[in-house]
């Protein structure tokens, strides 16, 4: 049987790597949309919001809750379509 295993093009971590979420992530464009866990977001939400603001950046958060259904799917695209996020500077809209 064949194994697949997908990742991000960039593994990064090291303690307080947080602190500089812009610095890691504004070549991808200058408006993420951040999906994670209730847990995790209250976690990192301001944090990521002041790095994100100083590479002049404006993210969005929107609480994943593991479930995967349809109709969440289509909340989260709405919610980032409403939000006009982008991604390597195509906007998602």
């Amino acid at each position: 049987m064949n194994k697949v295993f997908t990742s991000p093009n960039r593994y990064i971590r090291g303690k307080g790597v947080i602190n500089e979420f812009g610095r890691y992530v504004s070549h991808l464009g200058s408006r993420p949309f951040i999906l994670g866990g209730k847990t995790a977001l209250s976690t990192i939400r301001d944090t990521v919001s002041k790095s994100a603001s100083e590479t002049f950046m404006e993210c969005a958060l929107a609480v994943f809750s593991g479930k995967g259904t349809r109709a969440e799917a289509g909340e989260l695209v709405k919610k980032a379509t409403d939000f006009k996020g982008d991604w390597n500077g195509v906007r998602l809209n």
